[in-house]
């Protein structure tokens, strides 16, 4: 289809541990920002310009990252609050979401109560595609290296919002690609997954960071 460009992921970043080497070769590149597709997609010829004009129009914005899709059509859930030790433990105990306060957690944590087409600054996004001005990268250190594999993104909005800009959802540009769902089982699958156990240390190391101990 001539109308859509297909994004390869950056090949490093699907080793683990890759993320640090791939980025560190693109800070040595020229150009006032970086668009980091993480994952392999589909996006509409166009958006990514798209996506540069709405950054040079507001410099406020640290991070811009596109509403993403399931092949299906469905809109993934690619923003969301800031989490807590409480948000993970009550997402992976699914049978709590049938009580009422448990569920609203869950409502605010996933932001669920948005609007999904609405252009809009959350807490953090996904990193599966996201656009960040190169001062702005500078300027917060980059993606910190002490973590694994996951968690990095939620690091690295974090660091953008302390350092005074918005991340900004825009579902003015949509991003196709097969997400793979880390978090997708029972507790109990959970603990037989090798990369929830990943995802978990990630998160202690983030917890720590930030104080949240």
């Amino acid at each position: 289809n001539a109308d859509i460009e297909y994004l390869p992921s950056i090949p490093s970043l699907e080793r683990r541990g890759g993320k640090r080497e791939s980025i560190s070769s693109l800070e040595r590149r020229g150009g006032q920002g970086f668009f980091l597709p993480l994952s392999k997609g589909e996006i509409k010829r166009g958006s990514i310009q798209k996506m540069l004009d709405y950054l040079k129009q507001h410099s406020e914005v640290g991070v811009l990252g596109p509403q993403l899709i399931y092949p299906d059509g469905t809109v993934q859930d690619s923003y969301r609050r800031f989490v807590g030790v409480m948000d993970w433990l009550i997402k992976r105990l699914r049978f709590l979401h049938r009580l009422s306060w448990f569920k609203k957690r869950m409502v605010h944590y996933l932001m669920w109560d948005l609007d999904r087409e609405k252009v809009q600054p959350v807490d953090w996004l996904v990193g599966a595609c996201l656009m960040i001005p190169r001062q702005v990268y500078q300027k917060t250190g980059g993606f910190d290296p002490r973590y694994f594999l996951l968690v990095e993104d939620m690091d690295f909005c974090r660091s953008a919002r302390k350092g005074g800009y918005e991340v900004v959802y825009f579902p003015e540009v949509k991003l196709k690609h097969n997400h793979q769902r880390l978090s997708g089982g029972s507790f109990w699958q959970a603990l037989n997954h090798k990369m929830s156990w990943i995802h978990l240390h990630s998160l202690l190391k983030y917890f720590w960071k930030w104080k949240w101990f």
